[in-house]
């Protein structure tokens, strides 16, 4: 036990470079770590007021109230929550969930690896995991909080589906909370959840089987209270009615994803330093390098697993899966084909650590943690850093989102000030006092003089 502490405190140590400038004093600019730090403020509020599960902020819309939480992942905000108790400040609090989620996800894929591989194997895919460009871009440049999270459950899920083989207790009840807490994180992880379903499918003995669906009905009854109203809901908000992006707009070239770059502007052609779509160089040699592996050597089908579904993703990601986005569009969900870098910042990962247990090499090991932390640890950085008071955050009014997706489709007008008024005669006379409002609803004295609507 003591032996495998001190190994969690060396994973714990090699991630202190990425972390270290959100140590630091201000707050790190990127695309939406700002607008993440006023939702945490408006879900703060919510949560104050005795709303549980949070699914509306009366402030945001400019007081006209927004049903931004019925839709977006809600555990980042949970956990920030937490956070903000010790941190007592909402940018702190982002800052806090953002190292987490680098230490948490270090720590969760050195001990999948480590439940089937020896040390450096496992501290190999650990490093890669959390040192892979995708991985800086969604910090430093993106600032997604909830993709960030997500990468700590992912790793989860294959340990519990790798103890679903060998029967042991509680498996199911744990991967069931990994996949829960994974698709809570982002909804866009939904899909690590399918390649988790598909991974037990293929690895697990068919007799077991029957423990992988129970695991996945569970994970879908956990997140429930989420995804049912999200999706029965959906067509009353402009979401259900427009696209957010165009896929087709966001394929990268070969070159995008092959050649080193690194930029913090969105990926635009009118943008002088678009933020890197690079899958890492690194990364690409571990795919290589499986590739010759499946030639030359009779190995466990999961490298196969990985590395079909790496490439899979790759193409997913270039404009020649342009078609593909076209043929399906529920894809659109995703909104941006780069964000599949995630899952080749996971699956190479895995490849790093079952390529240096199959070669039982420590200088296999040690190059692969070398060659992933040297060239990449120049991105652990934000462009810039701002000294912003708390209460800019707790008092932005802003919907947060880019194109109002979740405002009713009944709104005309979108609001660009406060109401003033909150209550109002329309027909009659009269007056209203002991006028009270939070997230929960509304309480007031009336007393109108004649028959009266009131707005």
């Amino acid at each position: 036990m003591k032996k495998f502490l001190l190994y969690i405190v060396i994973v714990i140590a090699i991630t202190l470079p990425i972390v270290k400038p959100l140590i630091q004093p201000g707050f790190f600019v990127t695309h939406d770590a700002g607008w993440m730090t006023i939702r945490l403020s408006a879900f703060h509020q919510s949560l104050k007021d005795g709303q549980f599960p949070v699914r509306w902020s009366r402030r945001l819309n400019h007081e006209y109230g927004y049903p931004l939480f019925n839709f977006i992942y809600p555990l980042p905000f949970y956990l920030g929550e937490i956070a903000y108790i010790f941190a007592r400040e909402f940018s702190a609090a982002i800052k806090i969930v953002f190292i987490l989620s680098v230490i948490g996800s270090a720590v969760s894929m050195f001990v999948w690896l480590k439940s089937r591989f020896n040390f450096l194997s496992s501290l190999a895919g650990s490093v890669l995991y959390v040192y892979t460009p995708y991985r800086l871009v969604d910090i430093y440049v993106r600032g997604s909080i909830g993709e960030a999270v997500g990468f700590i459950f992912i790793p989860l899920i294959f340990l519990s589906i790798d103890r679903l083989k060998h029967q042991k207790p509680f498996s199911i009840i744990f991967g069931a909370i990994s996949v829960a807490a994974t698709i809570l994180s982002h909804n866009v992880f939904v899909i690590f959840a399918a390649l988790g379903l598909l991974y037990g499918w293929i690895t697990l003995p068919p007799a077991r089987r029957s423990a992988l669906i129970k695991m996945t009905f569970l994970a879908a009854a956990l997140t429930a209270y989420f995804w049912f109203p999200a999706i029965s809901e959906i067509k009353y908000v402009r979401l259900g009615q427009i696209s957010v992006t165009n896929p087709l707009e966001h394929l990268a070239s070969f070159k995008q994803l092959i050649v080193p770059s690194w930029g913090y502007d969105a990926v635009s052609s009118t943008t002088p330093t678009p933020m890197s779509l690079q899958i890492g160089l690194v990364n690409i040699a571990i795919l290589i390098i499986s590739g010759f592996i499946l030639l030359r050597k009779k190995v466990f089908s999961e490298v196969k697993f990985f590395l079909i579904i790496s490439v899979i993703a790759i193409f997913l990601i270039h404009h020649l899966s342009a078609f593909i986005w076209k043929l399906f569009p529920a894809a659109t969900i995703i909104q941006h084909p780069w964000r599949l870098l995630s899952v080749t910042a996971f699956t190479t990962a895995t490849l790093a650590g079952n390529i240096a247990n199959i070669y039982k090499s420590r200088l296999v090991a040690i190059g692969i943690i070398i060659a992933a932390i040297i060239p990449n640890i120049t991105y652990a950085h934000p462009q810039n850093t701002q000294f912003v008071a708390d209460i800019f955050f707790s008092t932005n009014e802003d919907t947060t989102t880019i194109w109002n997706e979740y405002m009713p489709v009944w709104v005309s007008t979108f609001p660009t000030e406060r109401l003033g008024d909150r209550v109002r005669f329309t027909k009659g006379r009269g007056f209203a006092t002991d006028i009270s409002e939070n997230n929960l609803g509304m309480g007031m004295r009336i007393e109108a003089s004649e028959e009266s609507t009131i707005n």
